[in-house]
């Protein structure tokens, strides 16, 4: 994962965590990508998911300083977004 991916990924999988109130959640993402020989994944937590992603350093394609760099700064930008702009909703008014 280059540092952009893991900043994609941190702060999605981050988002994911405080919108549901929960990092367990249970979900399968499907891709099309052709050179992949296991299309569907399954999870059980977002923290699973980004693990796995993380782990691609071992097949040799990204570094793993810049993986952990980018996914702790996609965290912060996460963290940051939930508090000073995700507000309850008041309800609608007509």
């Amino acid at each position: 994962m280059r540092a952009t991916a893991g900043c994609f990924s941190g702060a999605s999988i981050q988002t994911l965590k405080f919108f549901f109130g929960t990092d367990s959640f249970d979900f399968t993402i499907d891709s099309e990508t052709a050179d992949l020989t296991n299309h569907v994944r399954s999870y059980g937590s977002f923290s699973q998911a980004i693990d796995e992603a993380s782990a691609r350093v071992y097949g040799g394609m990204y570094y793993r300083n810049s993986t952990h760099k980018g996914a702790k700064i996609g965290k912060q930008v996460s963290r940051y977004v939930t508090r000073h702009f995700f507000r309850p909703s008041r309800g609608r008014h007509d």
